[in-house]
């Protein structure tokens, strides 16, 4: 029940206790893995210098002076090793037009997962958290513009078909964009200052087109 994005709601706080078990990443050398310089540096410039390009890698590559295949090396070695979960866009979901909403849900106490893989199996699901609360499943979704069921639509089938006894939605108050590097060439005071909150752009809804290019 993992999450992933910049883009987050305002909502309460949950107790330190509610969150779910970690899953275990096992990894054959152990649970450490050395990283050396070059490491950290691909690292750094993965996060905030990866661009929109037709060869991305090849501009992480300039920026830091080693080869294109040096670099792609080193991202599938850091992928095996699990340092790196994944290279994937991130995006502005109001910008595609989409609806989503943080939902709190009322499952069964005694088998949370059960409900949590139900509704983990929806695409537009990006969050889902174990609380310390009656309203036990949090999770957030977005629909698609043409959505036949809508954002309540689906919002129901999901009650259903999880089990949940109460389903509440939890509409933005306000919206943060946050900006989280993780700093991997400095010390943790170097860390600690990497993060930046900005006020968010406000993005019509554009169309959307796909193509496949040979």
């Amino acid at each position: 029940m993992a999450g992933r994005g910049e883009l987050t709601e305002a909502a309460p706080e949950a107790d330190a206790a509610s969150a779910a078990v970690a899953k275990i990443r096992s990894r054959k050398d152990g649970a450490a893995v050395p990283l050396d310089d070059l490491d950290r540096r691909v690292l750094n410039l993965m996060q905030g210098s990866f661009p929109i390009a037709p060869r991305p890698y090849e501009r992480v590559a300039e920026l830091g002076e080693i080869s294109e295949a040096e670099v792609m090396s080193r991202v599938q070695r850091l992928l095996e090793k699990r340092i790196i979960r994944q290279v994937t866009p991130i995006f502005d979901t109001r910008a595609l037009g989409y609806s989503s909403m943080l939902v709190a849900a009322k499952v069964d106490p005694e088998n949370p997962h059960r409900a949590a893989q139900v509704i983990n199996q929806h695409p537009g699901v990006s969050h889902n958290y174990l609380r310390n609360h009656e309203f036990n499943l949090w999770f957030t979704i977005a629909t698609e513009p043409d959505s036949e069921l809508g954002l309540q639509g689906t919002l129901e089938v999901l009650a259903r078909e999880a089990g949940a006894e109460s389903v509440r939605q939890l509409p933005t108050l306000k919206l943060f964009k946050i900006r989280m590097d993780l700093e991997m060439e400095g010390d943790t005071k170097a860390l600690a200052t990497a993060a930046q909150a900005t006020e968010p752009i406000e993005l019509d809804p554009s169309p959307t087109t796909s193509s496949i290019s040979p």
